[in-house]
């Protein structure tokens, strides 16, 4: 996976799935957060970003997913905990194949690398409830772009 230590900042190459699903999304949380993200992981050196989503997805949820288009670009530098992180993250339309994974009740738990990962659809008129981490999708999935965007976020934990 990519990811590592330098100049004082954690870099890391991540890529998530934005899977909306009758009027729901699919988020995950661990045991120790306080806040929610969208299902993914690292990119592992020479994998494209997509094969990359595919694999995680793969790994996490037991099934394949279909990766459909890039939404976001994201660069996000935050801090989490002491930590200070630079994360290049890319956000694609994504859809589980299974279709038991795609009831809105489904809910399912796993681990890696001894942390606990909770998965959960949550009603997208409801998302402003939950705290979502790069915090500008609470309001993105109001209105998602048309066309590939590329944001960047400095910010603090909150971001």
């Amino acid at each position: 996976m990519i990811s590592f230590v330098e100049d004082g900042h954690r870099f890391q190459f991540r890529v998530a799935g934005a899977c909306l699903h009758h009027s729901h999304i699919l988020l995950q949380t661990t045991n120790s957060a306080d806040f929610h993200i969208l299902p993914g992981g690292r990119v592992e050196t020479g994998e494209d970003s997509e094969t990359a989503l595919k694999r995680e997805m793969r790994e996490e949820l037991g099934c394949e997913t279909k990766v459909e288009r890039l939404i976001w670009i994201v660069e996000n530098f935050f801090t989490l905990g002491e930590e200070k992180y630079h994360e290049v993250l890319f956000i694609y339309e994504a859809t589980p194949e299974d279709e038991t994974i795609l009831d809105p009740s489904w809910k399912f738990a796993t681990t890696d690398t001894g942390i606990e990962i909770f998965f959960r659809w949550h009603p997208l008129e409801e998302i402003g409830k939950v705290n979502l981490k790069p915090k500008f999708l609470s309001e993105a999935f109001k209105k998602p772009p048309e066309n590939t965007e590329h944001i960047v976020i400095r910010g603090k934990a909150d971001s």
